[in-house]
């Protein structure tokens, strides 16, 4: 056991030195991608049970960090540190089989590994009894320290004489040990501090048995619960004189309250059924096949207000369906009407989603591209699918876990997918080439990342844009040609200070542009 704790704590030293190496003072780029096959491979040294799930989420972290090291984009970083943390939630319980699980026991190790790290720094200690010695110096001086400054603080604001003497003594202190300390970098060494801290967080492992207990209480396949209790029918069968009337009243309770959960849920579904139909009409009529765009139209307000309100009508329904098949309606004799309304409703609701994505489709068409607008076409997909689920939910009369643990995991794989593509690239050449030159907005171009400065550069006659319509950012009292050469003169700046660590290829693609242009000149 020993053996196995020393060689993690010298994989921590290792991973401790190349943390600081790669990261110190550089942005995120091919270090990315160097850290993660580190982690990786020490994780399969380690030792490791391989999974489909595993699969899929060490796929998304590979994928993320090309997609780093490629065009580094915000999301793209954002979609790595969720794939490092199921990564990480997935080393500490490899018996979990649901994203969300392996989520939570990612972030309980990260708040126990400090428990773990101390116990396995006591185990090293025990064959060596000066280090341990030491440490256990260390352990028993803590607490009377804390102690002793706690009555520090009230003694030195409690009395002005003290404070004064206690000032000038650590003026003096101070002043003899300055050389020192002006050796120590603190910004560093709490660098260090956090490079221990992420490495110890997948190497030390934590017991999350509690979890997976807990996962498997949670079934996929939904289970009839019987009125009568099997303890109520022996009892029955035992003694039918001490049958009451109140135990027949308690059933026939039961059962009309199932009866009226039915009625209820069957004249909500013909109801709303009827009304998705004529807003679906409308918009098969109006949107899909009868759009006329012209100026005095607020496309805005077609699309953003409309499109939020149908997407709080679809999570409404969703949500209404969850509750009324979460237990026995699914199993009443005459489920059969109110699944097949629930099928209806939501092939309706899949025409909604159709009907959001033409009216964000006219809004790019006239607007051009926005993050906002990629983000509702992502929605869309994972409402799709969502919707799809339910349909099997409904249909195999499946548990809401089954739900949770296949939308999780979809919508996981949808936005891994989704940080692939280099956005701020697609969005700056799509609108610089809109053919509605005065309603693409120049202050959201130029809020984009650095990447896309030299396509604004190709097309200069952007920054002379009608101010009226560029109202997403306000760069005053800099005009747009002013602050896009600000830009350019900080990137670079910054791209002169970074090393290799920090290389991606776009960023690197426009390094090489301004470079060759300063060189034509």
């Amino acid at each position: 056991m020993n053996r196995i704790i020393k060689s993690r704590f010298a994989l921590l030293l290792i991973g401790t030195l190349l943390f600081n190496y790669l990261f110190w003072n550089e942005s995120h780029g091919i270090n990315i991608l160097i850290f993660s096959i580190f982690v990786v491979l020490v994780s399969f040294y380690s030792g490791l049970k391989t999974s489909l799930l595993f699969w899929i989420i060490l796929v998304g972290l590979f994928l993320t960090s090309f997609a780093i090291a490629y065009h580094g984009s915000l999301f793209t970083i954002f979609m790595f540190y969720v794939s490092i943390v199921l990564f990480i939630g997935y080393l500490h319980e490899q018996k979990l089989k649901s994203v969300v699980y392996i989520i939570a026991a990612s972030i309980t190790s990260l708040f126990r590994f400090p428990g773990i790290f101390y116990k396995s720094l006591n185990r090293i200690n025990e064959n060596r009894p000066k280090i341990a010695k030491i440490f256990k110096i260390i352990k028993l001086s803590l607490i009377p320290l804390l102690v002793l400054s706690v009555f520090y603080f009230i003694f030195i604001n409690a009395n002005p004489v003290f404070e004064k003497y206690a000032n000038s003594t650590f003026d003096i202190i101070l002043y003899e040990l300055m050389p020192f300390l002006n050796l120590i970098s603190f910004q560093r060494l709490s660098f260090f501090i956090l490079g221990i801290a992420v490495n110890a967080w997948f190497l030390f492992k934590t017991d999350l048995g509690g979890l997976v207990l807990n996962e498997t209480f949670r079934k996929e396949e939904l289970i009839r619960h019987r009125f009568v209790r099997l303890v109520q029918a022996k009892e029955y069968f035992n003694n039918l004189k001490d049958k009451t009337p109140e135990f027949y009243k308690k059933k026939f309770a039961l059962s009309l309250k199932l009866k009226n959960e039915f009625i209820s849920a069957l004249v909500l579904l013909i109801l709303v059924n009827v009304l998705l139909f004529i807003v679906n009409i409308i918009d098969i009529k109006w949107v899909w096949f009868g759009f006329k765009y012209s100026e005095n139209f607020d496309l805005r307000q077609f699309v953003h207000e409309g499109t939020y309100l149908l997407i709080i009508s679809i999570l409404l329904s969703i949500g209404i369906m969850l509750y009324f098949f979460r237990r026995n309606l699914n199993f009443y004799h005459n489920a059969r009407w109110i699944k097949v309304l629930s099928f209806i409703w939501i092939v309706q609701n899949i025409i909604l989603t159709i009907s959001v994505a033409i009216r964000n489709f006219h809004y790019i068409t006239y607007w051009g591209l926005a993050y906002k607008r990629i983000g509702v076409i992502l929605f869309l997909i994972a409402v799709t699918y969502g919707l799809i689920s339910l349909f099997i939910k409904i249909r195999k009369n499946k548990t809401s876990f089954y739900l949770i643990k296949r939308n999780t995991l979809a919508i996981y794989i949808i936005l891994v997918s989704a940080s692939l593509f280099n956005w701020d690239d697609i969005i700056a050449r799509h609108n610089l080439n809109h053919p509605l030159r005065n309603h693409m907005e120049t202050s959201y171009l130029l809020s984009l990342s650095d990447k896309i400065l030299p396509y604004i550069d190709q097309k200069q006659i952007v920054l002379e844009q009608n101010i009226k319509y560029n109202t997403y950012v306000d760069y005053s009292p800099y005009t747009y040609k002013e602050y896009y050469q600000i830009r350019v003169k900080l990137f670079i700046e910054n791209m002169n200070k970074k090393t290799w660590l920090s290389w991606n290829y776009k960023n690197w693609q426009a390094y090489q542009y301004y470079k060759n242009k300063l060189i034509k000149r």
